[in-house]
């Protein structure tokens, strides 16, 4: 930024950095002198004449000059040097670290979640190439059903409320879909029904294949699973349900002849069951011993009659 005469800023005129940026990398250039009195300045300010700092101003930068002219402080100010600048933004972390593998024609969803910075955090691809049929919401969602076969690498960048943010590069393999033979057995899914689920309890189910060589791969081919959940290609549904409800999805169990079977679950979650409060017990626990004195007070009254 170039200020083409000389630059004062006084109490209250204090220039800020929005969204991480580095003072380090931001210049105020002034064709004259510089003055900052009791302001929090942000940047480097290079002047061609002096550059004085007044009491109690702080400038989060350098303080320069280009000619003649000095760099004076008064008592009670500050000058912060790039070094101590450059840790603006907190350390953000993605995770998962890895992404599972997925299978051509096998629906695929993965969160990935930004922790360490000031939320609500958003995501994009900044390099590479996500897996045909696969997309990526600015939430964090990567899902989709895999369209065609290979490792895919790309970059995933996660950005906070404040545009500090960090990148991780995930390489997915995905699958070819087992060609199945002329005559398949009869491949059977278990269990055929799923427990209840509680939400904030968390819950893990693993689901079997039988009738065809091992190992089986599962997926979810339609549908829904419950809010919190995921199922694994080794059949584990495992999760904390957050929402109350009822999901059904369709499930595929693949035996490693490429046979397969298909089976709809339907996933119930309930709220938990409230824990009565101590007045609630108190007033229950009154009311069951006035009963028991009310009855016992009738068979007084009975006997003595």
């Amino acid at each position: 930024f170039k200020v083409g005469s000389a630059l004062t800023a006084n109490v209250l005129s204090n220039v800020v950095l929005l969204n991480g940026a580095n003072p380090c990398n931001v210049f105020f250039q002034v064709t004259s002198a510089a003055t900052l009195n009791g302001t929090t300045f942000a940047g480097n300010v290079v002047a061609r004449d002096a550059v004085t700092l007044g009491v109690g101003a702080a400038l989060n930068g350098r303080a320069l000059t280009t000619a003649a002219g000095a760099v004076t402080l008064s008592g009670g100010n500050r000058v912060g040097g790039c070094s101590a600048a450059v840790a603006v933004c907190p350390t953000i972390t993605l995770t998962p670290a890895v992404l599972p593998g997925g299978m051509v024609a096998v629906a695929f969803s993965q969160t990935i979640v930004a922790t360490g910075g000031v939320a609500p955090n958003s995501f994009a691809v900044t390099s590479g190439t996500l897996p045909a049929g696969l997309t990526l919401t600015a939430a964090g969602v990567l899902a989709g059903t895999p369209t065609a076969a290979g490792t895919f690498t790309f970059t995933v960048r996660g950005t906070d409320a404040n545009g500090c943010f960090a990148s991780l590069v995930f390489t997915v393999v995905i699958a070819a879909a087992p060609v199945p033979p002329p005559v398949c057995p009869v491949i059977t899914i278990l269990p055929a029904s799923l427990p209840n689920g509680t939400v904030g309890v968390a819950f893990s189910q693993t689901l079997t294949g039988s009738g065809g060589p091992g190992p089986f791969t599962f997926g979810v081919t339609a549908g829904t699973l419950p809010a919190g959940l995921t199922l694994t290609p080794a059949g584990v549904l495992a999760g904390t349900p957050t929402a109350a409800g009822t999901s059904t999805a369709t499930i595929r169990g693949t035996a490693a002849n490429g046979c397969f079977a298909e089976l709809s679950l339907a996933s119930t979650i309930v709220l938990p069951v409230p824990v009565p409060t101590l007045p609630q017990v108190f007033f229950v626990l009154l009311a069951s011993g006035l009963a028991a004195l009310g009855y016992a007070r009738l068979r007084q009254r009975g006997f003595a009659r």
